[in-house]
C-alpha cells in the first residue's frame, strides 16, 4: 500500500497548502467583512473539509488493505489449487477475500482520483482570484463561474463519501 498511502498523505499536505494560500489571497482580494469574501470562503472550506474527510476515509481503507495479504492469498491459492474439488470452501474463502481487496483498492484510487481533481479547482479558483481587480466588493465574473464550480465539487464530495 505504500504508493496509496504516499499519495495519500501528498494530497493532504497539497489541500492543506491550497486551502492556506487561497485563505491569503482571498483576504488581499476581499475584506473578511464582506459577503463575497464568506462567499467564496465558504465554498473553499466545504471543499477543502471534503477532502479531508475523503482522506481520513482513505486512512482507514489502507489500514484495511494492510490487513489483507495479498502474498499470503496467493499463496494458499496455488496450495489449494492441486486438488480443488476437497477445498471449495477454502478456495471460495480466499477468492471472496481478493476481490474484497480489489473492490477497496478500487475505491481508494476513485477517492484519490477525485481529491486530484479539488485540487485543480482550488488552483484554477486562486488563479482566477489572482487576476482580479477588485473594487469594494465587486468580483469578476470568471470567478464567480470558478467558485461555483468549487462549490459544486463540494456538494458532490459530501454525496461521494456517503456511497459505497
Amino acid at each position: 500500500m505504500g504508493d496509496l498511502g504516499e499519495r495519500t498523505a501528498q494530497q493532504l499536505t497539497q489541500i492543506s497548502d491550497r486551502f492556506k494560500k487561497f485563505n491569503h489571497l482571498l483576504e488581499q482580494k476581499f475584506s473578511p467583512s464582506e459577503i463575497t469574501f464568506g462567499r467564496y470562503y465558504s465554498a473553499a472550506e466545504r471543499t477543502f473539509l471534503a477532502v479531508l474527510d475523503n482522506l481520513n476515509r482513505n486512512a482507514t481503507s489502507l489500514e484495511n488493505l494492510d490487513a489483507i495479504d495479498p502474498n499470503y492469498i496467493e499463496e494458499q491459492l496455488k496450495k489449494l489449487s492441486i486438488d480443488p474439488s476437497k477445498n471449495r470452501e477454502e478456495i471460495n474463502s480466499f477468492n471472496e477475500r481478493k476481490m474484497l481487496r480489489e473492490k477497496q483498492t478500487n475505491i481508494v484510487n476513485e477517492i484519490l482520483s477525485f481529491n486530484e481533481k479539488a485540487i485543480t479547482d482550488f488552483d484554477r479558483v486562486s488563479t482566477a482570484l489572482s487576476e482580479i481587480k477588485t473594487q469594494s466588493g465587486h468580483s469578476d465574473v470568471s470567478l464567480d463561474s470558478a467558485m461555483e464550480e468549487l462549490t459544486e465539487l463540494a456538494n458532490r464530495a459530501k454525496k461521494y463519501s456517503i456511497i459505497s
